[in-house]
């Protein structure tokens, strides 16, 4: 007896061809939670863009926005008083010139200041200056210095030309206004001077100090 081999009905082959049509088009797996998809090998232009939380800082504006540092050079008008025998003030005016060799919170430097008094008798004052203060360096900078001098005084006393060493101690405040790179300045305080009465046939050496009220005005940058 011949075995006749069975071949699969044309039923059963398409209903396998559908079966394999339909694996091929399952959709893919889905990300897992939590699990950004991997960027590799995407073109710069087509990755996502991703979120940055930047902290917003703020700053002051106007008078009090801040400087890196605050004056380096002043020039001006100085003026203050000094005091004659027979309670006479004689008061003097001239330039003053600061230079600030450091800057910050604390600021420090020397200074050279030439003034003459108001009268016809041509006395003058010609004093190196240390300067030595804390400022919060902005836009409108405040300070406050306290000032060191000494320098040559130079009087006409009794018709006698008095060339003598003055000095003084002080302490100023003031504001410092920034127009750009530029500034301008009011500076006003208190000093106490000192020198020495030379003694001659009439008047015994003495030593005289006094207090007087100062005041500035400058520019600088």
């Amino acid at each position: 007896m011949r075995r006749v081999a069975a071949h699969p009905s044309r039923t059963t082959i398409v209903v396998l061809a559908l079966l394999s049509l339909l694996g091929h088009a399952a959709p893919a797996a889905a990300d897992e939670p939590g699990v950004e998809p991997s960027t590799e090998g995407e073109e710069p232009g087509l990755s996502r863009p991703r979120r940055v939380s930047a902290a917003v800082s703020r700053t002051r504006t106007g008078f009090w926005a801040p400087r890196d540092r605050g004056p380096r050079l002043k020039v001006g008008y100085r003026t203050f008083s000094v005091g004659e025998m027979g309670g006479r003030d004689a008061r003097y005016h001239g330039a003053a010139i600061d230079v600030f060799v450091y800057s910050g919170i604390v600021r420090v430097g020397p200074g050279l200041e030439a003034t003459a008094d108001d009268t016809e008798r041509d006395n003058f004052l010609i004093a190196g200056v240390i300067n030595l203060g804390v400022q919060y360096p902005a836009r409108l900078t405040p300070f406050l210095d306290f000032t060191w001098g000494g320098g040559v005084l130079r009087r006409d006393v009794l018709d006698q030309d008095l060339v003598d060493f003055a000095y003084h101690v002080g302490i100023e405040g003031g504001g410092e206004l920034f127009v750009g790179p530029v500034l301008v300045s009011l500076t006003l305080g208190w000093r106490r001077q000192a020198f020495r009465y030379e003694e001659n046939d009439q008047v015994e050496a003495v030593y005289v100090t006094f207090d007087s009220f100062t005041a500035k005005v400058g520019f600088g940058f």
